[in-house]
This record gives C-alpha cells, structure tokens and sequence, in this order.
C-alpha cells in the first residue's frame, strides 16, 4: 500500500536538523520520511494501530492534514470502511482552510472520491437482508402396509441408575461415639490417679501429726493446726477426684460400648444420677 507523501516531510526534516521545528521534549530527533516509511510498512503489514498512531503523531507535530488522508488510506486497505470514511471526512474538513495550491490540498478530489465510494459500501452493506435460513420440511409418517400388522414398539428401557453407598449414619455416629468413650476413659483415669496422689498426701499429713503429739512430744499449736487442716484440705480433694474420676471413666465406658455396638449392631444404655442427703453416684444400665 503506498502512502500519500508530502515534500513538508523532507522539508521539516531539514529544519529540524537546523533546530528550527521544535520536537515533544526529550524525543529523538528523526526525519518524518522515516517516520512515514515506518507507518507506510505498518499499515502494509496490516498493523492498522500502529500505522495509524504514528500517522497521528506526524499530524500531531506538523498540523499538516495529509496525515489525515493517510490514516484514511489505511483504514481503507485493510478492510475498515467506517474508520476509513471518518478520517477521509476529517481530512476534507482541515483542508478547507488550507491553501489551494497546497500539498494539504491537494488530495481533496481524491477523498472526495473515497468518501463517495465508502458510503455507498457502508449503505449497501447496512441494507443488505440477513439470509433466512429455510424451515426444514416437516417429516411424513409412513403409513404401515394392508397386509403387515403394526409392530408394537418395544417399551422404553428402564435407565440404570449406578448405586453408591453413601457412609452409614448409624456408623459414623457409633465412631464419634468412641472417641468421646476413649476420651473419657482417660479423663477419668487421670482424675482417679490424681485422687490416689490426694489419699497418699492425706495418710502422710495424718502420719506426720501423730509424729508431732505421739511418744510424749509436745506440739506446736500453729504445727498441729497446719498439718490438720491439709490433712482436711487434702482428704476433700481426693473425693472430689475420686468422684470425676468415676463420674468420667463410667460414661467413657458406657460411649465405649455404645459406640462399639453401634458400629456392629446397635446398643442402648442409660446413665442417671443418684443423689442421696449422704451421697451421690450415677447408676449405669446397659442393654446390647
């Protein structure tokens, strides 16, 4: 595709050589020949945005409006009509106001040409019917023959439908189970050791009082007093132990064995309290 040149790109090359034509702050100074051979290839590559932004820059810098015309050539090559009108449009109006005798002006009949051309293309195009797609013949249903009876058609096959197994309930309820039976039974078993360390520390503070009154020694008050009340303090603790310890390993046991039994078959077990004006328990019943 060859682009439209002009001899103000030759010319401004030269001047800005002289530094006469200021260019944007910090650019290379570079011919517009060159610049316009770079976006002639592009627009030939059908790089259509980069042809037409270096065609933009050239008319940005010299206000020359065949730069314009040239986007419009471009547009036009490859394929864009609506772009191409558009710029062939703005080229005529710019021109206008330049001279006739100018290399601005002197494209004009030739883009009016183009402008002729394109809008005739894009009319025809907006007006030309979408092809309707024809209805396919509705299908005739064969009529069996005098002498053959109908077929009866075979009965719709029943879908198979693939069978997981999906996870039990009742199984995984009997495993969380466990685990909390498990959990348990080591709870309680750590709390009935801890009241075994309480029974150890009651019979030595009892010992250790009896050292202090027996074979005629005379106690200290404030000694005695001590070691009596840790002997208290000790002896309450170790049943409150000894109580959470059974309390915990008798419901660990029942979820042990309920969930066991869930997990195999199924299991039913009931705990209920047992409360006296001198005691309390639980009372544990199991039925497998």
């Amino acid at each position: 595709m060859s682009l439209r040149r002009t001899t103000l790109a030759a010319c401004v090359g030269g001047l800005a050589a002289l530094g006469i034509v200021p260019f944007a702050a910090g650019a290379p100074a570079r011919s517009w020949s060159s610049r316009a051979e770079e976006a002639r290839t592009a627009c030939a590559a059908g790089e259509v945005a980069k042809g037409t932004r270096l065609l933009a820059k050239l008319y940005a810098t010299t206000k020359d409006p065949i730069w314009i015309f040239n986007q419009g050539r471009c547009f036009q090559k490859n394929g864009e009509p609506v772009q191409a009108l558009a710029r062939f449009r703005e080229y005529l109006r710019k021109a206008k106001t330049a001279p006739k005798d100018s290399e601005a002006a002197s494209g004009v009949s030739e883009a009016e040409g183009y402008v002729k051309e394109l809008g005739a293309k894009i009319a025809a195009q907006n007006e030309k019917p979408a092809p309707s797609e024809a209805a396919p013949p509705a299908p005739v249903a064969a009529e069996p023959a005098a002498s053959e009876p109908p077929v009866p058609s075979p009965p719709p096959a029943t879908p198979t439908v693939a069978s997981t197994s999906a996870p039990r309930p009742a199984e995984e309820q009997g495993q969380g189970l466990l685990v909390a039976g498990v959990g348990l039974e080591i709870l309680g078993t750590a709390a009935l050791v801890t009241g075994g360390v309480f029974s150890y520390l009651v019979h030595k503070t009892n010992r250790d009082a009896n050292n202090l009154t027996g074979e005629g020694k005379v106690a200290q008050g404030a000694d005695l007093r001590v070691k009596q009340a840790d002997g208290k303090h000790f002896a309450t603790m170790q049943w409150v132990f000894y109580g959470i310890g059974g309390a915990a390993a008798a419901a660990g046991i029942t979820l042990h064995i309920i969930g066991t039994r869930k997990q195999s078959g199924g299991a039913k077990a009931e705990l209920q309290p047992a409360v006296s004006p001198s005691a309390w328990g639980l009372s544990l019943s199991v039925r497998l």
